[in-house]
């Protein structure tokens, strides 16, 4: 009996640490995954910044790196353009046009009028303005290995988030000129 007993205790012992070493090692896998797409969408928008404009290749590289990950994300990308609008009396109000994440890809992709629709030109370019704000966010839409653990595991308790999370951006510079 005392055999069968000390039999249990190693396999459960044995298992235990399996599942606790995993879980630390997917947890860790996380803060990497979490590290690299900072860095990813960090040198994205800084390129964006720095040229004063998106092109389909930029973008298209963009999206390579987020997908080496074996994550599935959610870009979200947000041009900010500052509007000079007349008032009537000679003088005029500043107010801000939003484009949002699709009108940034009819922008690249699209032709026609949808092409258009950011900054006027159908060339599969969109070309910002200068002091112009470009911003991009970036979550996991899969479930990352940690979160996968957390569901299997619900007493492990991860000190840190398993969602991954990356915004960057700021104002155009256009350094390049266009």
């Amino acid at each position: 009996m005392e055999f069968l007993s000390k039999f249990f205790n190693v396999i459960i012992l044995v298992f235990g640490a399996f599942f606790v070493t995993t879980a630390i090692n997917a947890a860790n896998m996380d803060r990497i995954v979490q590290e690299s797409t900072t860095v990813t969408v960090t040198k994205f928008t800084d390129t964006v910044r720095k040229q004063g404009k998106l092109t389909a290749e930029v973008y298209n590289a963009f999206v390579q790196k987020l997908d080496a990950e074996d994550v599935l994300f959610n870009i979200d990308m947000t041009y900010a353009k500052q509007v000079y609008n007349p008032t009537g009396n000679e003088s005029s109000v500043l107010t801000e046009d939003c484009y949002y994440t699709q009108d940034l890809l009819d922008g690249l992709f699209s032709s026609g009028e949808r092409g258009k629709v950011v900054d006027g030109k159908d060339d599969g370019v969109v070309y910002f303005s200068k002091d112009d704000t470009f911003t991009v966010h970036v979550t996991n839409r899969s479930e990352t290995i940690g979160q996968k653990f957390k569901k299997l595991l619900p007493w492990y308790a991860n000190s840190s988030s398993t969602n991954i999370d990356a915004c960057s951006g700021g104002l155009i510079r256009d350094e390049e000129g266009k």
